[in-house]
Order: structure tokens, then C-alpha cells, then sequence
């Protein structure tokens, strides 16, 4: 069996759920919106967290079996994942990290679900109009209302760094929203 590339897994545009995934070892931002005909509902968003002194093995595990529980409960149409970050690139957290990134891509496969990989700097100029936009900027151009929401349904104080990865991630699945990807 040959391996399906991103760009050729048809969207399932009856499905209006997008999902963005903030990648990380630490602290993995997960966020869905559904998308109605006038606006853009955040139905889900969450953080998963691992501990630093455990096995890398048990880290990804965990990781990759909450994200394939909600993929599961919410089902999205698109899946949003940021690409990996240049400067992690050649070390060992970047080995562990490109790790979950292919083991998250490989579990969107398995489940035939579509995803766009999403490079940082595209994001932030979509996000802010700034390719280069700060955290902060990037929880700035969230309106008061959903970034509340997103802390309620996440239980991450707005402006910490954890929620800087649930920011993330909202941004991924608007960007899908936005693109209709």
C-alpha cells in the first residue's frame, strides 16, 4: 500500500470541525472550532501535558492516544498541525520532537483524516498580518470573548505560557476554517 499524501485526502465538507494541533513534547495544544454559516464556535480545547524525567516512548504514547480519543469524539473535517521549528532541527529534543510530529502525521493517515502542515511564520502572517508576531500579539488578535472561552474549556490562565499553545493551536484550526481547507 502506497502512502497518501496530504495534499490528495479529499476535505469532507459536511463535516464543519477543524482541529489545530500545537505540537509539543511538554505541552501540546489542541483546539477544535466548528464552523457555521455566520461564525466560528470553539467547541473543545485542551492541553496535554507529559513529565519531562519519563521515557520519550511513554511521552509520544500518551500524547498520540489522547489526540486519537478526541479525533475520535469530535471527528474533524481538516486537521491544522504546525510544521517543526527550524531551530529544533539536528537536536535531540529536535529528534524527540520530530518523533511526535510524525507519529501524530502517521495517526492522521491511519484514520484518514486530511491535514495541512502548517509552517509558523504562514500562521502568525494569517493570524496577525505579521509573520513575525509575538505570543502575546498572537493572543491579541484573539477576541476577548472566544480567548475566554478557550482558558474555560482548557483551565489554562490567559496570558500564561501554557495557554500560549492553546492560542497556537486555535489559530491552526481558524486557519483551516478560514481556508475552508
Amino acid at each position: 500500500m502506497g502512502v497518501i499524501k496530504h495534499n490528495s485526502l479529499p476535505v469532507d465538507h459536511l463535516n464543519t470541525i477543524f482541529m489545530g494541533v500545537d505540537q509539543s513534547l511538554t505541552h501540546t495544544g489542541l483546539c477544535f472550532l466548528e464552523k457555521h454559516s455566520s461564525c466560528i464556535e470553539v467547541v473543545h480545547s485542551e492541553g496535554i501535558s507529559t513529565i519531562a524525567s519519563d521515557f520519550i516512548e511513554n511521552r509520544l504514547f500518551h500524547i498520540v492516544t489522547r489526540v486519537r480519543e478526541l479525533i475520535l469524539k469530535f471527528k474533524p473535517g481538516c486537521i491544522c498541525i504546525e510544521g517543526l521549528a527550524y531551530q529544533v532541527k539536528g537536536t535531540n529534543n529536535g529528534s524527540q520532537l520530530g518523533g511526535l510530529f510524525f507519529s501524530l502525521l502517521i495517526l492522521f493517515v491511519e484514520l484518514k483524516i486530511p491535514y495541512r502542515v502548517v509552517n509558523i511564520k504562514t500562521l502568525k502572517k494569517a493570524s496577525t498580518g505579521n509573520g513575525a508576531a509575538s505570543k502575546i500579539e498572537m493572543e491579541n488578535f484573539i477576541e476577548d470573548s472566544v480567548a475566554d472561552k478557550l482558558s474555560s474549556l482548557c483551565g489554562k490562565k490567559r496570558g500564561s505560557k501554557l495557554f500560549e499553545d492553546i492560542v497556537d493551536s486555535y489559530w491552526l484550526a481558524n486557519y483551516g476554517c478560514n481556508l475552508g481547507l
